[in-house]
């Protein structure tokens, strides 16, 4: 029985499968499925058995697929191998039938996304560096080293200093990092990496330019700070305004291709492409959905003076000193026209007690008439015109002027007091509100008084740039179309919507406050407001006749006296008087002492307008309201101690445990130095694309984890090693 069993185990050994590659140096002896298998089978496969293509209907581009074609660990029997090796039209390269044998013998294990795998242990992995840092540089050297940390070319005085010192590598690396160049060529750099377009030094976002120059020109400098800072440093209670201005980053504009913050935030930090469609097999399947949850877009910047909200105003010290002294003083002085003066009373009842008491309405600044041979400004100092063309039509008496038409000169600004009084005729009520009348700058943001009407109501507005950096009431009382009204729109110069007043045929209407955050004037350049209104079929156009604007905000008898011609000569002569009316226009026209205060209030608050003016206005970021549900993110959970905003993304994106952002930052950073890409492609979404030097690409971002983020620490490293060929040598990678 003895033989039986030796015979029997010979057997056995004689029909095991032996490893034709035994002991050649060359084939690796652990096969690494990413590294190995993805790209043979990228190339022989999945052409035919992938996602586009599943030839009798197997995939191999899913690990159920791969499976199904290997078997027992056996490479002749597994069909994968008969396809691939044996019946293949044309053969594998004998190393990679090598690659192929010993993967299926070690029981064809798979692995995940390769970017998504935990970054290899440094021990393991230790690349030492081609160039080594105590030796001297060569000409062609430092002028590369003046390119990639300069952005220009090596002066005269710099060549003759190496040859003359030839100082080590590796200190001269140090050295340039800490010249000013450094600071300002990379600024531009790290802008254009995150997918930013470079911007003017001396438009809003200077404040921002000159913060980055600052941190860059720190040795300590980190990408994981600076990025952090940049998404969310108006999030972070410690960071002051300093990290509200870093916040102007999601306020760049963005490169080329990229449209939202969401797709500049993927393109440039995690290499993913949002437009790409999605695949079971991405990195990170529903990007295109959750990202935006985490990074919403915020208006882009005006190009021009005015930035569009949400802002930073900086000043200068001196200035910030001036405006905090002038908001102090502005509510005392409109305190002050709160009461009547002492002598007010008696006064006015001098006035009354005459026996004709004189009565006009001072102020005037522009009176149109249309129906003069020439129609303009007839007020006693004519200051503004009517530009040509324009039209008139019927008005309330004589001739109008009929939309559209543009007007120059008028005195419509949020640092002053002004009454504006008119006579309308609209043609019909539009569904959405239109302008009637309006102004906007030369990149057509709008700017100073705005009247808009439509079915729902009318508002009224003073803006400077946008919607959310105005003053805005509205009203339900509208004009009926077809028949004139008159109306009276007042504003107390007092930078607050409460300031702003509304009459309708000399009746005081009811205004809600819409938007009350104005910083710096409200006003266009010239005084031009556009009369407009869009005509309709067989309806006559909309008219406006008697335009009229004041330097104050009429009393009401004075508003009823504009629409009749008559209402304050008749309130002096009824035989029964209404006083209280007449002692709020005395108050207003006649009393010095009543008129003053108005004026010092008016005159504080544009000092405060004024000094906002100086301000630089820095476009940044604001809080956002949080997703209804919280998004998942993929490799690890979001901390349920951080929030699903910007500031919680900027977390996850740098923390340890995402092996993502530092592989990505590490092949960013070595393409702009050494102009190679060791990513497979713009978009590492497709696990079938894999880095060709996925030791150099791990050992470079394990460095970035090593160096704290420390820019300087990491391009040293980056610097030296160039590209070159790599090989395992005993577990340990030497550069060759």
């Amino acid at each position: 029985m003895r033989w039986l069993f030796l015979l029997s185990l010979l057997c056995l050994t004689s029909c095991r499968e032996k490893d034709p590659w035994a002991g050649d140096p060359s084939v690796p002896q652990t096969i690494s499925f990413n590294q190995h298998i993805r790209p043979l089978l990228t190339r022989e496969c999945l052409q035919c058995h992938g996602a586009e293509r599943a030839d009798g209907g197997l995939r191999l581009d899913r690990p159920s697929g791969v499976a199904s074609v290997t078997s027992d660990n056996s490479p002749k029997k597994s069909r994968l191998w008969e396809k691939i090796v044996e019946n293949h039209p044309v053969a594998l390269p004998n190393s990679e039938q090598a690659i192929l044998w010993r993967w299926i013998k070690q029981g064809t294990p798979t692995e995940g996304h390769w970017a998504a795998l935990p970054l290899t242990d440094p021990s393991t992995s230790l690349i030492p560096p081609s160039l080594k840092p105590g030796e001297p540089v060569t000409d062609s050297e430092l002028a590369f080293l003046a390119r990639s940390l300069f952005g220009r070319e090596a002066t005269a005085a710099e060549m003759a200093y190496c040859k003359q010192h030839q100082p080590a590598r590796g200190d001269l690396i140090d050295s340039m990092m800490r010249h000013r160049d450094f600071g300002q060529n990379f600024g531009t750099r790290l802008l254009l990496l995150s997918g930013a377009s470079p911007v003017s030094p001396k438009g809003p976002f200077a404040p921002y330019l000159r913060w980055l120059e600052t941190q860059i020109s720190n040795p300590g400098f980190s990408l994981n700070d600076f990025f952090t800072d940049s998404l969310a440093g108006d999030l972070i209670s410690e960071a002051g305004q300093q990290g509200t201005i870093a916040t102007a980053w999601v306020r760049l504009p963005h490169r080329a291709g990229l449209d939202s913050l969401a797709a500049r935030v993927a393109h440039g930090l995690l290499a993913i492409d949002l437009t790409r469609p999605d695949s079971p097999n991405d990195l990170w399947a529903n990007a295109s959905e959750t990202l935006p949850l985490f990074l919403p877009d915020f208006p882009p910047a005006a190009r021009g003076e005015i930035a569009n909200p949400p802002f930073l105003p900086v000043h200068t010290p001196v200035q910030r000193e001036a405006l905090k002294e002038a908001l102090a003083k502005e509510p005392d002085a409109w305190a002050a026209t709160e009461t009547a003066p002492e002598t007010a009373t008696a006064n006015f009842a001098a006035w009354f007690a005459e026996e004709t008491p004189a009565v006009e309405i001072p102020d005037l600044a522009v009176a149109f008439a249309f129906d003069e041979a020439e129609p303009g400004d007839h007020s006693p100092a004519p200051v503004a015109r009517l530009r040509a063309p324009f039209a008139l039509a019927e008005g309330v008496q004589g001739m109008g002027l009929a939309a559209p038409a543009v007007f120059e000169g008028l005195p419509l600004a949020s640092d002053r007091a002004f009454l504006l009084s008119f006579f309308l005729k609209l043609s019909h009520l539009p569904e959405h509100p239109t302008a009637l009348f309006s102004a906007q700058t030369e990149q057509g943001a709008p700017v100073g008084f705005r009247l808009d009407i439509s079915t729902r109501g009318l508002e009224i507005a003073l803006l400077k740039g946008s919607a959310t950096n105005c003053l805005a009431v509205d009203a339900l009382t509208l004009p009926q179309p077809g028949h004139w009204h008159h109306l009276a729109i007042g504003y107390d110069g007092s930078r607050q919507a409460k300031g702003l007043q509304l009459w309708i045929d000399a009746k005081p209407i009811p205004l809600t406050i819409v938007h009350d955050e104005l910083y710096g004037i409200a006003r266009t350049k010239g005084g031009e407001m556009r009369f407009q209104f869009p005509a309709m079929e067989e309806l006559a156009p909309t008219v406006i006749d008697e335009l009229q604007v004041y330097r104050d905000v009429l009393s009401e008898i004075e508003i009823a006296h504009l629409r009749d011609g008559r209402a304050l000569l008749e309130a002096v002569r009824d035989e029964f008087p209404r006083e209280d009316l007449l002692f709020n226009y005395y108050l207003r026209s006649k009393s010095q002492a009543a008129r003053s205060n108005r004026q010092r209030a008016v005159s504080a608050s544009n000092e405060v307008a004024t000094l906002q003016d100086t301000a630089l206005l820095v476009p940044v970021a604001e809080a956002t309201p949080a997703p209804e549900v919280r998004p998942t993110l993929p490799f690890y959970p979001l901390p349920l101690t951080a929030d699903p905003d910007r500031l919680g993304f900027a977390q996850w994106l740098f923390d340890d445990r995402n092996p993502i952002t530092p592989r990505v930052m590490a092949a960013r950073l070595y393409q702009m130095i050494h102009g190679v890409n060791l990513l497979p492609e713009k978009d590492i979404s497709d696990p079938w694309q894999v880095p060709a030097d996925p030791a150099l690409l791990d050992y470079l971002a394990r460095d970035v984890l090593v160096k704290d983020w420390n820019l300087r620490g990491i391009l040293r490293t980056i610097l030296l090693h160039p590209p070159q060929a790599s090989s395992v040598i005993n577990g340990v990678e030497e550069a060759i």
